[in-house]
C-alpha cells in the first residue's frame, strides 16, 4: 500500500485521538525482492490477498495475556 493512501485511510476511518495497533514491514526487511521492479506489486498483493487472521489471533492471544498480568 502506498503511504499515501494509508494516511488517507486512516483520516477517513479514524479520530485523530484514537489508537491502533499498526503492524508494518519495509522493503528493508526483503533483500531477495528487486525493489524497483517489484516492491509496489508485492505490497499490493500482500494488503489485498494475504491471510492476516494468525496475526490477528496472535493479537487476540497477547491482549489476553496482557489483561491477565494486569488483573
Amino acid at each position: 500500500m502506498k503511504v499515501k493512501n494509508l494516511i488517507k485511510l486512516l483520516n477517513n476511518v479514524y479520530d485523530p485521538e484514537d489508537s491502533v495497533i499498526v503492524g508494518l514491514w519495509d522493503r528493508d526487511l526483503f533483500k531477495q525482492v528487486d525493489f524497483e521492479a517489484d516492491w509496489h506489486d508485492l505490497a499490493e498483493t500482500a494488503c489485498t490477498d494475504a491471510d492476516w487472521s494468525k496475526q490477528t489471533e496472535e493479537l487476540q492471544n497477547y491482549a489476553d495475556q496482557w489483561m491477565e498480568v494486569g488483573e
